[in-house]
């Protein structure tokens, strides 16, 4: 009976241990650089609040155009007259003054106690060229928003990528130190078989014993450093921290990665886009000062009211007379002098147009000096992928033949770990090489604009 119930909660325990294990495969994301990228761009906080900002300049150039059209109001007023209002005339007006005061006047109150007003006011821009340089205005700062949202996509592209290749550096470095730790335990427990043989010295023991202990803290940062990368990977992604992800690593293998080495050509920056926004900005310049100039020009709109109105003491609303009035004009404004202040205006803005231009300059300058150490760290990283690339085939082979002379007694120990010492460090410079031309890559891509996403 025992038995038959310790077999009960084995079953039990193996069926929950699978279906926990299924579920968290089912919740792992499999991801490729590819596939991050494009979840980045459908996913990432601060690329949702650009495009926000996009969407707010629309609704300004929308707001604009709405001056354009009728502006209709309808109002209505009740006064309650406590003491009615009253208007000064002559005495004499109305026959001899009385007393002795030929100059005093009479008071006589005007209104009623109860005083209605309903209103339709009419308004429309006949020649306002304020209103049509405010829209272009508005209009060319969207399109420096639009093209600010282009560069916050390259940038997110950019930091994805980066962080991708962050990710697999640490995890292509993480399993050669993990090799070496492993070969080190190895080689440990083949020392300490010889030792017992009486073949080796206990200092061999010793030396051997001491290699992995010092490998062991590194094997440890090294994990722990991946977790970081992919936690930063993750955040661009906006991907919930303890979501498990798996990194596609075959990017990084030679088939993989094409070692072309690019040359610096003419109009390569023409789609940066730092420099079309100083464009877009030259522009937007342009529009203020245009439309500072507006505010010297005469403007002419149109207007139109309707009242419907009455008095009355009491509240016999049926009894009431309502009086109805309407009239219809133009309105001229012309504006003369204001203290010259819009022309020190205009000059503050011609004096920022010229501010932009040098900044565009300078731009260019900085950005072709860029692009050309761009493609020297190319020139150099696929100098040293194939220099370590051969680096790693003889130290493979300087290793086999250090191990074989240890075990064969004619080499030492010391050989032997400098030969992985070597070998190691050749595995890593490769690793390393790699991925300075891919982040080299990456950032010329994003400094011509040049992107597939």
């Amino acid at each position: 009976m025992m038995m038959r119930k310790s077999v009960i909660v084995l079953m039990a325990f193996f069926v929950s241990f699978t279906l926990k294990a299924q579920k968290i495969q089912r919740d792992t994301i499999d991801l490729n650089l590819d596939k991050a990228i494009k979840i980045a761009l459908k996913e990432n906080l601060s690329l949702k609040m650009s495009q926000i900002e996009v969407e707010k300049k629309r609704e300004k150039i929308k707001e604009l155009q709405g001056s354009l059209y009728p502006q209709l109001s309808v109002s209505g007023q009740y006064i309650r007259n406590v003491k009615k209002p009253v208007f000064f005339m002559p005495a004499n007006i109305f026959g001899p003054p009385s007393g002795n005061n030929e100059n005093s006047v009479r008071a006589i109150k005007i209104g009623a106690d109860n005083s209605y007003n309903a209103a339709v006011r009419l308004n429309l821009p006949l020649f306002a060229l304020g209103i049509y340089k405010s829209i272009d205005l508005s209009k060319a700062d969207l399109e420096l928003y639009n093209e600010k949202y282009k560069a916050a996509r390259i940038d997110l592209i950019y930091n994805v990528q980066k962080a991708f290749y962050n990710v697999l550096l640490t995890k292509k470095s993480y399993n050669v130190m993990l090799d070496n730790y492993q070969s080190a335990k190895d080689n440990y427990n083949h020392i300490k078989n010889l030792y017992n043989q009486g073949i080796v010295s206990e200092y061999d023991v010793i030396r051997a014993k001491v290699r992995v202990e010092n490998l062991k803290p590194t094997v440890e940062q090294l994990e722990n450093a991946y977790g970081t990368t992919i936690k930063v990977l993750k955040i661009f992604l906006n991907i919930n921290v303890e979501k498990p992800v798996i990194v596609n690593d075959n990017l990084i293998s030679n088939k993989n990665i094409d070692y072309s080495v690019f040359t610096y050509q003419k109009n390569l920056l023409k789609n940066n886009s730092d420099l079309k926004q100083l464009d877009l900005q030259t522009k937007l310049v342009e529009n203020q000062i245009e439309l500072t100039k507006t505010t010297l020009i005469p403007s002419l709109a149109a207007f139109g009211n309707y009242q419907y109105q009455t008095q009355a003491e009491d509240y016999k609303f049926n009894n009431y007379n309502w009086i109805t009035s309407s009239a219809v004009g133009l309105q001229l404004n012309i504006p003369i002098f204001s203290g010259l202040s819009k022309r020190r205006q205009i000059k503050q803005a011609e004096l920022s147009l010229n501010q932009v231009k040098l900044q565009r300059k300078f731009t260019q300058n900085s950005l072709e000096l860029q692009v050309q150490n761009i493609l020297d760290n190319m020139k150099v990283a696929v100098e040293k992928i194939k220099t370590t690339s051969e680096n790693v085939k003889l130290a493979e082979k300087g290793y086999a033949i250090a191990k074989t002379r240890y075990n064969t007694g004619q080499g030492t120990l010391l050989e032997m770990n400098d030969a992985q010492v070597a070998l190691m460090q050749a595995r890593l410079g490769n690793i390393q090489a790699k991925f300075d031309y891919l982040n080299a890559k990456i950032e010329y891509s994003k400094t011509i604009g040049n992107q597939k996403y």
